[in-house]
């Protein structure tokens, strides 16, 4: 039911996301690169959740992960810096689900989602990449606004094989969604103009073969909602390094 990769190299670049404490808009950026370079081949692994501790997952799978210091992460970015074709700049500022929305059109792009600090931080470590879209200027505030704009100008795009929710300052499944072209939405079922923004994905997909991962911001109604579509929803809100799991036989 979910997209399959090519099998993990023999050693992948590690970040620790989580101890190394980094802002949400630098996890969106780190995770956009996984799911970029991911796509072709996984080589990027990136630590953030440690219920079941840090190395269980890894270690069973028999993983082998070369962990670079996490205040280093840009040294990430420049390793895998041929493989992008760009950057998309956005304002979380405006409103935190921009932070979907770039990661949406980054995955459209083979580009990463940055904030203006960032893409000076990136020139500055002599990563120069180009703009191929520049958010900041959208006028839109509100979260039904800014997914509108997203289904009526990216929508088409994205497969509709795939659909992912989340909130914009989770991380999880984000590489997933990156790699495979598919939109990151956040929109409450329970409130009825976020409702029928949703409802505009949802009838669009196909019945009984397309999927929704993640989560809703409330379960009873968000899967209620898909299940009218024939949608089937897989919770994965917890569901960390999708593209490098999803590139093995276990």
């Amino acid at each position: 039911m979910l997209p399959h990769f090519a099998t993990p190299a023999s050693q992948l670049d590690g970040i620790d996301m989580k101890q190394g404490k980094l802002s949400s808009e630098e996890k969106t950026m780190l995770l956009a690169v996984q799911g970029i370079i991911n796509k072709r081949q996984p080589r990027i692994f990136l630590y953030e959740h440690f219920s079941e501790g840090k190395h269980k997952w890894p270690r069973l799978l028999n993983l082998s992960v070369n962990e670079l210091e996490a205040t280093q992460y840009m040294r990430l970015v420049s390793k895998y810096k041929n493989e992008l074709k760009g950057v998309i700049l956005y304002d979380p500022e405006k409103s935190v689900h921009y932070l979907n929305l770039a990661s949406t059109v980054a995955g459209l792009e083979d580009a990463i989602p940055v904030t203006s600090q960032l893409y000076e931080l990136l020139k500055q470590q002599n990563i120069q990449l180009p703009v191929l879209a520049d958010l900041r200027k959208l006028p839109y505030t509100k979260a039904t606004e800014i997914y509108e704009y997203m289904y009526d100008q990216y929508w088409k795009k994205c497969t509709h094989r795939l659909l992912i929710s989340l909130p914009p300052q989770r991380g999880f499944v984000r590489d997933l969604a990156v790699a495979s072209g598919a939109a990151i939405v956040w929109l409450d079922a329970r409130d009825w103009k976020e409702n029928t923004v949703l409802r505009k994905f949802m009838k669009t997909m196909q019945p009984g073969e397309s999927i929704i991962t993640g989560w809703y911001a409330e379960e009873r109604s968000g899967i209620g909602l898909a299940t009218e579509y024939g949608l089937s929803t897989i919770p994965s809100d917890f569901y960390e390094n999708t593209t490098v799991y999803a590139g093995m036989q276990q």
